[in-house]
């Protein structure tokens, strides 16, 4: 069975600590409180990232699973793998003040889609499942392309299913998880 229990236990942390509340929006709707259930159909935008950056000059990696893939009953399937994105830079704003959300955006000329982003869609009958997001600050020397199947991120669904985000951790040299937001769909 994979390994995730940091994703669990900033999953814990956020529901006390608002500090640690990624902002996350997916289309027009925001996800607030972590948890909000958007419907599938309205959940396939790529999602835009924003959080109170501690250090404008790094870049940053999110990660987005799904923990109850493919359904919560059957936990030796998942989770599965829905995004991947290297090489975030905050996007400046001229009125950003200390501890303002700051959104994410990729930097330019540079590869960092690792997987592409997947779109809910829980099979028929499955209560809803928890898309969670995981920021990272991204170590220096950190190389997308070596992690990326190609140009688009297009990664097979075998090397999704199971993933174990705290193996990747480690092996991809990533420190502590900066922050976390979860929404529900099915």
């Amino acid at each position: 069975m994979p390994s995730n229990e940091n994703a669990q236990a900033i999953m814990a942390a956020i529901a006390t600590d608002r500090s640690k509340v990624l902002g996350v929006v997916i289309g027009d709707k925001k996800i607030e409180p972590p948890g909000f259930y958007i419907p599938r159909g309205e959940a396939r935008a790529l999602p835009e990232i924003s959080f109170p950056v501690p250090n404008p000059s790094a870049r940053y990696i999110i990660v987005s699973m799904d923990f109850d893939a493919p359904y919560p009953s059957w936990p030796f399937f998942g989770p599965v793998l829905h995004w991947v994105q290297a090489n975030l830079v905050p996007i400046s704003s001229s009125s950003a003040q200390e501890g303002d959300f700051v959104t994410l955006g990729m930097e330019e000329g540079s590869v960092g889609c690792i997987a592409r982003y997947l779109s809910p869609n829980p099979p028929p009958g499955s209560t809803p499942h928890r898309y969670g997001f995981y920021l990272y600050e991204q170590p220096d020397g950190f190389d997308a392309a070596r992690w990326a199947p190609d140009a688009d991120g297009n990664m097979g669904n075998w090397t999704r299913i199971r993933f174990g985000l705290d193996e990747w951790e480690k092996e991809a040299g990533l420190g502590a998880m900066l922050a976390a937001n979860y929404f529900t769909s099915n």
